[in-house]
C-alpha cells in the first residue's frame, strides 16, 4: 500500500514537472515567433491602464490646487497668528524684574507662602525658647524643687510622650 502511494505521489510529481517544462517551451515558441515577425514585446504590448472615472492630467491638476490652497490658508493662518503676537508683544509691559529664585521655586505649590512666612516663624521661635528660659529659672529662683527632681521629670515627661 505505501508503495502504491510512493508511486502515485511520483506519477503527480512527474506530471507537473512535464506540464511545466511544456509551458517554458510555449513561452519561448511565442517569445521567438514575435521576434522573428518583428512585433513589439509583452512589457510594450501590454494592455493601457484604463481610467474610467478621470483623466490622470486632471487628478494632477486638481491636487496642485489643493496643495496650493493649503499653502495659502497655512500661509495666512501663520502670518495671523504672528502679527497677533507682535501686537501683544508691543502692548505688555514689565512691571516687576523676575528674580531666579523667584523663576526656580515657583514650581513648589506653597514655596510663596513659606518665603513669606518665615522671618515671622523666626521671631516665634525665638520668642518661645526664651519664654521656656524663663519658666526654667522662675522654677529654680523660686526654691520650692531642686535640678534633680526637675530634670527628671522633665526626662520622664519626655518619655512618655515619645511613646
Amino acid at each position: 500500500m505505501a508503495d502504491d502511494i510512493d508511486t502515485a505521489i511520483s506519477e503527480i510529481e512527474q506530471n507537473a514537472l512535464n506540464r511545466k517544462r511544456r509551458l517554458m517551451d510555449l513561452r519561448e515558441a511565442t517569445k521567438k515567433q514575435k521576434e522573428e515577425s518583428g512585433e513589439a514585446s509583452l512589457t510594450e504590448n501590454a494592455t493601457p491602464v484604463l481610467f474610467r472615472s478621470y483623466a490622470p492630467t486632471e487628478k494632477e491638476k486638481f491636487i496642485a490646487k489643493v496643495k496650493e490652497g493649503r499653502d495659502n490658508i497655512a500661509f495666512q493662518a501663520i502670518e495671523g497668528a504672528v502679527s497677533e503676537y507682535i501686537d501683544e508683544s508691543r502692548s505688555l509691559t514689565v512691571n516687576k524684574q523676575l528674580e531666579a529664585a523667584d523663576i526656580i521655586n515657583s514650581k513648589k505649590v506653597d514655596w510663596d507662602l513659606k518665603r513669606r512666612l518665615q522671618p515671622k516663624m523666626d521671631k516665634l521661635n525665638m520668642r518661645t525658647e526664651k519664654a521656656i528660659a524663663t519658666l526654667i529659672r522662675q522654677r529654680l529662683g523660686s526654691g520650692n524643687i531642686d535640678l534633680t527632681t526637675a530634670v527628671n521629670t522633665g526626662v520622664a515627661a519626655s518619655y512618655g510622650s515619645d511613646e
